[in-house]
């Protein structure tokens, strides 16, 4: 996929996933905003109200959502694997999470990149590939109680190799073929994120994330560059934007109370 191809795609996915969650949290609103019980019009005013302050002892509040859990998580990006379509690309990430009543995140990324561009060098096939793992710390802002905001900032380390072939013809001598391959390169960065993420069925959610990445160090060499570090991008980029799109299931546990005063 060409680069102005690619950042047409991942532009369309971000606009429907900006508006998805907002569109879905009004929708679930709305509804529980409808949901009334044919039973209450007949009672008496003062019946119902000590029906309703009796049904808040028993409902976690804070500042008007329900009061938050601790909670583990476990995704994918499920965009990446749209790579595999493409023979110059392949990319694989999967993440863990844990979230603290406070809504405070602590969140663990691995996955694997290879890339094979055929426009770096002339005369030449490259190819550079590795692991990758980032960690970081995320605050997750609940607009709604299936909805949720998410700021955060993670350090991240790539260890790679990359490898070429090159020729050189002549009508006059014979063709000159060599390669090189480099081994245990690494590189390392930060990145600032936002993210949106929605409930869809239960406690599996989607959402999307974008990443602004700041290179700190990359091995590099002469006359030969490194193109490419895995889950950064192109090494002569000093900051390189990128989105997720991924799916995830929540486990909570450890439910907190908020006492009345």
């Amino acid at each position: 996929m060409s680069p102005p191809s690619r950042y047409i795609f991942s532009l369309v996915f971000l606009i429907g996933f900006l508006t998805c969650p907002l569109v879905y949290g009004q929708e679930v609103d709305q509804d529980q905003q409808e949901v009334t019980d044919p039973m209450l019009e007949d009672m008496p005013d003062s019946l119902v109200s000590e029906l309703d302050m009796a049904s808040l002892d028993s409902v976690d509040v804070d500042d008007g959502l329900p009061k938050s859990y601790n909670r583990f998580e476990i995704g994918f990006d499920y965009l990446k694997l749209a790579t595999f379509l493409f023979p110059e690309e392949t990319k694989m990430e999967a993440g863990l999470g844990f979230i603290s009543k406070f809504n405070i995140g602590i969140n663990v990324e691995a996955g694997y990149g290879e890339k094979t561009p055929d426009d770096f060098y002339k005369n030449a096939d490259y190819k550079a590939y590795g692991y990758y793992a980032r960690a970081g710390l995320s605050y997750y802002y609940p607009f709604n109680p299936t909805t949720n905001f998410i700021i955060g900032v993670k350090y991240a380390m790539s260890q790679y190799q990359d490898e070429a072939t090159f020729s050189v013809l002549s009508s006059l001598w014979d063709d000159y073929e060599d390669g090189f391959q480099r081994e245990d390169l690494e590189a390392s960065w930060v990145e600032f994120i936002l993210a949106s993420e929605a409930a869809k069925w239960g406690n599996l959610y989607f959402g999307f994330t974008f990443r602004l990445r700041f290179l700190i160090q990359a091995d590099n060499f002469d006359p030969f560059e490194v193109y490419f570090v895995p889950g950064y991008g192109r090494t002569f980029d000093a900051f390189v934007p990128a989105l997720n799109l991924y799916v995830k299931y929540v486990i909570p546990f450890g439910r907190g109370r908020t006492e009345r005063k």
